[in-house]
């Protein structure tokens, strides 16, 4: 059967998929630690993180990234969403492990329907790894519930990840294309190539309500000799009339 030729929207809400065994917690809890010192830290973009108050974190999977930021900035509350019970009440015993579950709480949500949070509650809400589960669709409704539960003068962060090929293999080639069509025909990019999601950051960001949109490019240093892995950070300020 061939495939058809735009990416199709799909009823099922179910995008993401993890098992759920210790070991493949504690897989995703280190990969997420990786990214964020490969990254050079938790806000590396931003010239005073002390600033920030209060901080969510939207799909916030095993909590590493939450529990790095309470360990770096002490003064900090923490709040991090995510749809599966099980990585949420592993992401709470990291918490109580680290001695942080005093400012860091995570709670069951599925954000493809709503942030049950309060309005205006955050000075900053991050989402790191969207690519995984959303698709094209699902952008202008969680940003605008991003939004939504930022303060007025806060910031809205994403950060996507786009890998480049470098290999001169044509079998390595042909399977990172096939690669980059499933996810394009699946709906989780807007163009057929390796920067399909991080190439329309700021348009997104722009288009939905944010202010002020600047982007940073980061080159992980990760050992891989047939790819090269760059972080693109998208962040917004969220102003007065943006807020309303």
């Amino acid at each position: 059967m061939p495939f058809p030729s735009e990416p199709q929207k799909n009823a099922s809400r179910g995008t993401y998929v993890a098992q759920h065994s210790e070991k493949e917690l504690t897989r995703l809890a280190i990969q997420d630690q990786i990214a964020t010192r490969s990254m050079g830290g938790v806000l590396p973009e931003q010239p005073d993180p002390t600033l920030f108050r209060s901080m969510l974190d939207v799909a916030c999977g095993t909590g590493a990234w939450l529990i790095e930021a309470a360990q770096t900035y002490p003064a900090m509350s923490l709040v991090g969403i995510d749809i599966s019970p099980h990585i949420i009440e592993y992401a709470r015993a990291q918490a109580q492990a680290h001695q942080v579950n005093d400012r860091v709480a995570f709670h069951v949500m599925d954000v493809l329907l709503i942030i049950a949070l309060r309005p205006a509650s955050f000075d900053l809400v991050n989402l790191r790894g969207g690519l995984s589960f959303l698709r094209t669709w699902d952008w202008p409704k969680l940003l605008s519930e991003l939004l939504r539960v930022t303060r007025p003068g806060g910031i809205v962060r994403v950060t996507e990840v786009e890998v480049i090929q470098q290999s001169n293999s044509p079998a390595l080639t042909q399977l990172w294309e096939m690669l980059l069509c499933a996810l394009y025909r699946a709906g989780h990019l807007f163009t057929q190539e390796s920067a399909g999601l991080t190439g329309q950051l700021e348009r997104l960001l722009s288009q939905h309500g944010c202010q002020q949109v600047q982007t940073k490019t980061i080159v992980c240093r990760l050992i891989c000799r047939v790819c090269l892995i760059k972080c693109r950070i998208a962040y917004a300020h969220l102003t007065e009339t943006s807020a309303t």
